[in-house]
């Protein structure tokens, strides 16, 4: 018996292209989520017609395991969340009230193991009221973040592209998400972001809390499918980049009458002094176009998003000397009641443009260039970049990268640098003191070598009086649970040695202690590797 045979019947060269481009879509999509294929794999989440068969066991948490942290956050004070500190992982996480969702809890341990998706830890029964645990997020969620913070252009693609990588995984695993928006996506403290669920959909919430991002079929009734994530994510990306929430100020009827009609909200260009802002605002909007598109089957797919997000990150990278701590929004404007807000650009962005017009205005009444006095430029006016600093070290000019360093002092990895000169006494005469105090800085600023190297200072740190070296002590296992908690493969070997053997005074803990080198081992840390082969531990 002859095996089928399956032709493409193209009739023309822009179909070849069009097939070309999109096997080359998919294919890059696939490499990109391969090196996570054997966790797919192994989740085996079993659903029929996208809903959850209940095949899990949910983790029970104990009361005495978590812990309050020393100082609780004043905005989750008499707040349906609550921090606290997961003690055999030394992390914080989020504890909120459960809801009656059974099918939920079934899958989530197992899905958010998955990279980009919020982590659940298990249920927990604290004051006699269930509690759902999760992984804490140091800026809630997106919305928060852009409501409180300058979000820099690039750090936007890195976002989107995070959150476009997490839809896929979601989507490998036949999972649909139903409410893609900004205020369900939970920001990290190194501004790594994860999706997180909740679970009613949209039952517990009023209309205009989900219209303003549903797709078109949707409203009139239509079974949810990924077309319809995809609109969602399109709207995502513009509350995004606008930095609001879509139809702010409309009622739903309004809503459902304009998107119904084939309308969307505004999309400008606006006007930048940095043209590469720009540059990456007309691709979003391409973006955004795309995916919010009437018929269903010609939106964006995910394989192209994914592709075209890749392309933008390489295009527009983020800058060496980013800071991961993001600047606060130093200016409340009093924000317009825009009943009309698809005919206007969104308040944030109006004032912009016009503050920059005004700017603009008074510049062209200042001298020009050719009518200033002449002026010499002295060579310590130059401000260099932490990038020529980095080089400047690299081929040991200490002098000249030092400087660097200086002129960037307000700069979390700037105080980095100073501090390693002043310990290892670079140009600079050695002063372990001040290289202490600079670590310090930089450290509670979320710089995370700074976090170990501050640690390991501490603890290092000669002292007779044993109340001074207890409280070192404390404190450096302190700033070690924050580098691990940003990934330091170092500080979870330190972690790992203190817990295994009862270092710097606390009492000896195995379980906790073999969590920690194993996650260091896992990322090939060479100490933590020898540690557990000598105890007879494989990974």
């Amino acid at each position: 018996m002859h095996d089928l045979q399956f032709f493409v019947v193209v009739d023309s060269e822009e179909e070849i292209q069009k097939v070309d481009k999109g096997l080359k879509e998919v294919n890059h999509l696939l490499n990109k989520i391969g090196n996570h294929y054997d966790m797919l794999l192994t989740l085996e989440i079993k659903t029929v017609k996208n809903k959850v068969i209940d095949v899990y066991e949910i983790e029970e948490i104990a009361e005495r395991d978590l812990i309050d942290p020393i100082i609780q956050e004043e905005k989750y004070i008499n707040c349906n969340v609550i921090k606290k500190i997961y003690r055999p992982l030394g992390i914080d996480v989020a504890c909120k009230k459960a809801v009656h969702y059974k099918e939920g809890f079934t899958f989530l341990s197992k899905l958010s193991q998955l990279p980009h998706i919020l982590r659940f830890y298990g249920l927990s029964t604290i004051n006699k009221s269930q509690f759902m645990v999760f992984e804490w997020a140091d800026y809630g969620n997106l919305k928060e973040l852009y409501d409180k913070f300058v979000i820099p252009w690039p750090r936007k693609i890195q976002i989107i592209n995070d959150i476009c990588l997490g839809i896929s995984f979601l989507r490998t695993v036949n999972i649909l998400h139903h409410d893609i928006k900004c205020a369900n996506i939970f920001v990290l403290r190194d501004l790594s972001i994860k999706i997180g669920f909740k679970f009613s959909r949209y039952s517990d919430e009023k209309a205009e809390k989900f219209i303003p991002w549903l797709a078109p079929e949707i409203m009139e009734r239509y079974e949810y499918n990924f077309e319809c994530e995809m609109f969602s994510f399109g709207m995502l990306i513009w509350e995004l980049c606008y930095e609001r929430v879509p139809y702010e100020g409309w009622d739903v009827p309004r809503i459902k009458d304009h998107v119904l009609q084939g309308k969307r909200e505004n999309v400008s260009e606006g006007i930048f002094k940095n043209s590469e802002e720009k540059e990456i605002l007309i691709e979003f909007i391409k973006i955004i176009k795309k995916a919010w598109l009437h018929v269903p089957n010609l939106r964006i797919s995910i394989a192209e998003l994914s592709y075209k997000l890749d392309e933008l990150a390489e295009k527009y990278p983020l800058p060496h000397d980013m800071p991961l701590r993001l600047q606060n929004k130093e200016l409340d404007f009093e924000r317009k009641n825009y009943q009309n807000s698809t005919d206007c650009l969104s308040a944030k962005l109006e004032l912009k443009i016009e503050n920059q017009i005004n700017q603009v205005i008074t510049e062209s009444l200042l001298p020009i260039f050719d009518d200033d006095p002449e002026e010499i430029i002295e060579e310590n006016d130059i401000i260099l970049s932490l990038e020529d600093g980095y080089k400047l070290h690299r081929i040991k000019k200490h002098e000249d990268a030092w400087k660097c360093f200086i002129q960037n002092s307000e700069l979390s990895e700037a105080k980095f640098w100073q501090g390693y000169y002043y310990y290892y006494g670079y140009f600079v005469e050695k002063d372990l003191d001040k290289a202490r105090n600079l670590y310090k800085e930089a450290a509670d600023e979320n710089h995370t070598e700074a976090q170990v190297r501050y640690a390991i200072m501490l603890f290092s740190k000669k002292e007779d009086d044993e109340s001074a070296k207890d409280k070192n002590f404390q404190e450096s296992i302190h700033y070690l649970k924050l580098a691990a908690e940003n990934k330091s493969i170092d500080a979870m070997y330190y972690l790992g040695d203190i817990y295994l053997n009862g270092k710097l005074r606390v009492p000896k803990d195995k379980e906790r202690g073999l969590s920690y080198l194993k996650l260091a081992a896992k990322n090939n840390n060479k100490r933590a590797l020898e540690t557990l082969e000598k105890l007879g531990i494989k990974i």
